[in-house]
């Protein structure tokens, strides 16, 4: 067979591996779906926008709390940083190993202890973290954020806020004052800013893309992928124009950036 055939029809199977898709195939689904579907720009962007706010990098050593499967992880792996991850979650730390060689993991609970020395990261990120902990040991989280950042360390902070439905796993969302006034009783909040603008008219209009998107992605062997590129691209170019962007009390989720006093 063609050595050019070969390599299309392996860069084709490379492509499908972009996930373990396999795993999603049970005997308990007519179709391999996954249980969350969540609008592709909403996420992207917001990890886009976290990374912006830590940037330049020039070797630093960055903590992500609350990594999960280790996508922030995976979106840093080009940059000039040296990260770690930490997480409760043994399940969610195996995926983030296997999707990030080149980082270091940890198991450890942010309201208890974490295994690190004092003044041991430069950087430090917690996207959507905080509302899993319980309220009464917010305090503490924070005292032990501050305790392992280095003087003048940066720490990004990404959490839902009240103009979402509390989801079952959550303990709170939060509005810009309760955000500024636990972030600020350890660091000096330098920035923060609403995400993912509360519209019912504009997100419909998301639904809409996503809607023709999902319907239309078991036809795109069929001649439709051109189609379904370009409706992917004008869903991501829409959501970036019209909805990412907007007053802190305005959205559906909060940013907050904060630096560490000097010794």
């Amino acid at each position: 067979m063609n050595k050019g055939i070969l390599e299309d029809r392996f860069t084709v199977q490379e492509k499908e591996y972009e996930i373990p898709y396999h795993y999603l195939i049970r005997r308990d689904r007519l179709i391999a779906l996954p249980d969350k579907i969540i609008p592709s720009p909403h996420y992207i962007f917001y990890l886009e926008k976290v990374v912006s706010m830590l940037k330049p990098f020039k070797g630093e050593k960055l903590l992500d709390i609350g990594c999960g499967d280790g996508r922030l992880c995976y979106e840093l792996r080009s940059e000039d940083v040296d990260v770690h991850g930490i997480d409760y979650s043994r399940r969610a730390l195996d995926f983030a190993a296997v999707m990030n060689p080149q980082s270091e993991f940890r198991i450890g609970d942010i309201t208890k202890r974490l295994p690190y020395s004092e003044n041991a990261f430069d950087l430090a990120v917690m996207i959507e973290t905080l509302e899993h902990i319980p309220p009464d040991k917010v305090s503490h989280a924070m005292d032990e954020l501050h305790r392992v950042l280095k003087p003048c360390g940066r720490v990004v902070i990404t959490v839902p806020h009240q103009n979402r439905k509390l989801d079952t796993k959550h303990y709170q969302h939060f509005d810009s004052k309760q955000l500024r006034d636990i972030v600020s009783r350890r660091f000096r909040v330098d920035v923060l800013k609403g995400y993912h603008k509360k519209s019912w008219m504009l997100n419909g209009l998301l639904s809409i893309w996503m809607a023709l998107f999902y319907w239309g992605y078991p036809f795109r062997k069929f001649g439709l992928s051109n189609l379904l590129d370009s409706i992917g691209e004008s869903g991501f170019l829409y959501f970036s124009r019209y909805l990412a962007n907007c007053p802190p009390d305005r959205g559906l989720a909060l940013i907050c950036s904060g630096l560490k006093a000097e010794s």
